[in-house]
């Protein structure tokens, strides 16, 4: 995902349209804004990464699964006030960014995790670190 600036607004809203990407079921391109050569992505890693919220997911056998898979929400359908994106910077240099996603219209401890590293030409890439309960 390129970035024009770090900012914090800027980063919320890129973020916050690849929340919107996945709760349209569009997890092949939602893995494609936020993959990179050293965190490479596709749709079914983000499908499993999002099914390890739910015990059932988990649990089922793999053709019952689906039923269990918890349902990304778009952002703005979950309360404001519970929304929550954690900056902090990392080795100097790189900016890690955590944000917890909307399950159900409910604000959850399901936290995606990224990177912003500048390009070096005033452009800045968000990659995708992690995915997974914090």
């Amino acid at each position: 995902m390129q970035l024009h600036s770090d900012s914090i607004s800027e980063m919320r809203s890129a973020i916050r349209g690849w929340v919107t990407l996945i709760s349209n079921g569009e997890l092949e391109r939602a893995a494609l804004v936020v993959s990179s050569d050293t965190h490479p992505l596709n749709g079914a890693t983000l499908l499993e990464a999002i099914g390890r919220y739910s015990r059932r997911f988990r649990e089922a056998p793999p053709d019952g699964r689906m039923t269990y898979l918890p349902r990304i929400s778009p952002p703005d359908t979950a309360p404001l006030a519970g929304e929550n994106m954690v900056v902090y910077m990392k080795g100097g240099s790189n900016i890690v960014v955590e944000y917890d996603l909307p399950i159900e219209d409910e604000w959850s401890d399901l936290t995606a995790k990224f990177e912003l590293k500048s390009n070096g030409d005033g452009l800045f890439k968000m990659s995708m670190i992690d995915l997974r309960v914090l």
